[in-house]
């Protein structure tokens, strides 16, 4: 079962899967070769005769002794460069699906809905499904290039190494044997049409549950309103119970394989003993090559007895290659929007040929310039209109507005979310949209204060790809946004995080997704209401972090709250897409315009809150 959309999914190497069966193959003949030894060994020194073609090894204790150290050696070698193989091809797919896949979700924009004529088979992947795909489906895709593959070139070699070496020892003995090890594919395929249709099920089932609950779980909220809850749980329940009885159906399923091929492995065998017993009972060592035969014909058949074992990953490993695929077509489509539709049909056994190339530095000295920027969403509503910018490549940008004034569409254009816009965007002297996502990545930090905290230690969130940073560059990032004594009350780098970061304040969340952002050391960084849940203490810190932050590096702040850009260098008002105002903190609040107004505004907010808390306070202590 070597499949054609597996071969050509990013990082696949079938030479190297090739290398480690045949490795494992060699080790499996060093494995016999041992067994030969030992029983000839052991019958010279109990008199028994034995072929003189093995007197030399077998004749003297110490040679044989020595033998099976240098082969042990061998063996153990040919282990190591396996084992150092896997470990290769496991982190190269693992590192080149990881990469593939998050380009795929972000060229296929998931969270706009403008393509309304995009049919049921051509949407997006649901969260749940992409979440199974790039964590179990890379997995199994792992297992079938470092298990299956090289298991099965190991199974395709061994037959040739039994007729080798058995059938020398008694043709009839080693004949049956390798007849046995082609038989027991069969065997085990008695039912495997319907298990592979088992499987397939089974893994359907198992995705329609997944999505099932989370759904139920984010609208959990709704269904207690409208009482739906007892009704949603009977059905999740009945899904589960059958998700649990379809897996019951695969086990059993690979419990009658393996049922079937150890019946061919014990017929074979003592078939073939017989044979060498009965024509070797008028030489004097037939009853010694009939226990060699038994010893390792049983080795012999180790791998296949695996191998039927691996198919049924393998099964699993196919339906999810097959997934990831069709999501990455789905991507490269999305980043293609001139390109013809493919067909349903196509899009399953499809998959990219090209090994993903690694990204070419970009060169970012001329900073991010903009000329006549105009960006119009699909249903015709423009959030951006004749944009001139000139961001530099170090300094402090900040750009505000009220809602709907196209903030968040500019932020959009400077990640190269969105790249069918009019006029130029240039970042480096090079037009935005020719830019690769990759190198983009390499040289933006983009923090938004809905960032994710997962579940784990703060260690793990402030490092969740394990670059090994020290606990000095943690120091550095979490003293920077003012967090370095509530960690340090929380038993430091080791402190729990709860799920979603519930057991931190929305400041704190904020607050530590920036010094996550902040260890990238990239040359531009875009915050983008980062700083949204932040109280009004921390707004001179963080103030001081984006100045610092300034000098070295071009730093975008794209907020509401205009007391924490107080000392950028340029404040850039849209209102209605198109650029209202811009200047200093000071100029614009001395012009009496847009800026003005809403930085009184906020004065005023801020002020009447400071004043009833301090009321209340004052009534608390009395």
């Amino acid at each position: 079962m070597i499949s054609k959309v597996l071969t050509g999914l990013p990082g696949a190497d079938m030479r190297k899967s090739i290398a480690i069966g045949i490795l494992a193959a060699i080790g499996s003949l060093i494995e016999v070769a041992m067994v030969f030894i030992v029983c000839f060994t052991a019958g010279d020194l109990l008199g028994i005769a034995v072929p003189a073609w093995t007197l030399p090894v077998t004749g003297d204790v110490a040679a044989a002794v020595v033998a099976l150290v240098v082969l042990l050696a061998v063996k153990f070698a040919l282990g190591w460069v396996a084992n150092a193989m896997s470990t290769q091809v496991a982190g190269r797919l693992n590192d080149a699906l990881a990469d593939a896949m998050y380009m795929g979700m972000f060229r296929s924009d998931r969270n706009e809905t403008g393509n309304a004529q995009r049919d049921d088979e051509a949407k997006p992947l649901a969260n749940q499904s992409l979440a199974m795909l790039s964590v179990e489906g890379v997995k199994a895709i792992i297992n079938y290039f470092t298990g299956y593959v090289p298991n099965f070139v190991q199974v395709m070699i061994m037959m040739l190494v039994a007729a080798g070496t058995l059938m020398p020892l008694n043709w009839g003995a080693g004949l049956i044997i390798v007849v046995g090890m082609a038989a027991l594919p069969m065997a085990a395929n008695g039912s495997r049409k319907k298990d592979i249709a088992v499987q397939t099920n089974q893994l359907k089932q198992y995705e329609h549950v997944g999505l099932r609950f989370e759904e139920a779980l984010r609208g959990l909220n709704t269904l207690k309103i409208f009482h739906a809850d007892e009704r949603e749980s009977e059905r999740l329940y009945k899904d589960s119970e059958g998700f649990r009885r379809i897996t019951m159906d695969v086990l059993a399923g690979q419990l009658r394989s393996l049922i079937a091929s150890d019946l061919v492995i014990y017929v074979a065998v003592i078939a073939a003993a017989f044979t060498a017993a009965l024509t070797g009972h008028d030489r004097p060592d037939g009853l010694m090559v009939a226990a060699i035969v038994v010893i390792a014909g049983v080795r012999l058949f180790a791998p296949e007895r695996q191998l039927v074992y691996l198919t049924h990953q393998a099964v699993v490993a196919m339906k999810q290659g097959k997934a990831i695929a069709a999501s990455l077509a789905t991507g490269a489509n999305a980043a293609e929007p001139t390109a013809p539709a493919e067909s349903t049909e196509t899009t399953e056994t499809t998959a990219p040929q090209q090994q993903p190339q690694p990204a070419q530095p970009l060169n970012i000295n001329d900073g991010i310039t903009a000329r006549g920027l105009t960006f119009a969403y699909p249903n015709g509503f423009t959030a951006l209109s004749d944009i001139d910018l000139d961001l530099p490549v170090m300094g402090h940008v900040a750009v505000v507005g009220p809602s709907g004034s196209g903030k968040s569409t500019l932020v959009a254009l400077l990640t190269g979310e969105r790249r069918d816009y009019e006029g130029s965007l240039k970042i480096g002297g090079v037009e935005l949209r020719d830019v690769d996502q990759r190198q983009l990545i390499d040289v933006e930090t983009v923090v938004r204060g809905t960032d994710h905290l997962f579940s784990g230690t703060l260690r793990y969130n402030l490092d969740p790809a394990a670059r090994g940073y020290t606990a000095q560059e943690f120091d550095t990032v979490l003293r920077g946004v003012d967090l370095d004594r509530e960690i340090s009350d929380r038993s430091g780098y080791d402190a729990k995080v709860a799920p979603q970061g519930g057991n931190f304040s929305g400041g704190q969340k904020q607050r530590l997704i920036i010094a996550r952002g902040l260890l990238r050391h990239t040359p531009i960084y875009i915050f983008d209401e980062a700083t949204s849940a932040v109280d009004r203490d921390h707004d001179e810190t963080l103030a001081n972090l984006m100045t610092i932050l300034a000098q070295n590096a071009l730093v975008v702040t794209i907020t509401h709250r205009l007391a924490g850009i107080r000392n950028a260098d340029e404040i850039i008002v849209l209102d209605h897409g198109s650029v209202a105002e811009r200047g200093t903190f000071d100029d614009l609040v001395s012009r009496g315009g847009l800026f003005a107004a809403e930085w009184e505004e906020q004065e005023r907010i801020e002020n009447t809150v400071q004043d009833s808390n301090q009321t209340n306070n004052g009534e608390a202590a009395r």
